[in-house]
């Protein structure tokens, strides 16, 4: 259901569109995820305040569309 996080990089997945694409939607909600389900892992790697940056722009940009 998930990508590795275990990486030192974040990650950020759309589940429903990507990994768990080949569920139907009930199935999808049955194992905890939905449509709209965004998971975003931090990794350790570069500076915090870096992140956070990142963080507020990607938000930015996925809240504008």
């Amino acid at each position: 259901m998930t990508v590795s996080f275990g990486f030192s990089d974040t990650l950020l997945t759309a589940s429903a569109s990507s990994i768990s694409s080949e569920l139907d939607e009930l199935s999808l909600v049955a194992a905890g995820g939905s449509l709209g389900l965004v998971r975003l892992s931090v990794g350790y790697t570069g500076h915090i305040d870096h992140r956070f940056v990142q963080v507020e722009r990607g938000y930015a940009v996925a809240t504008s569309v």
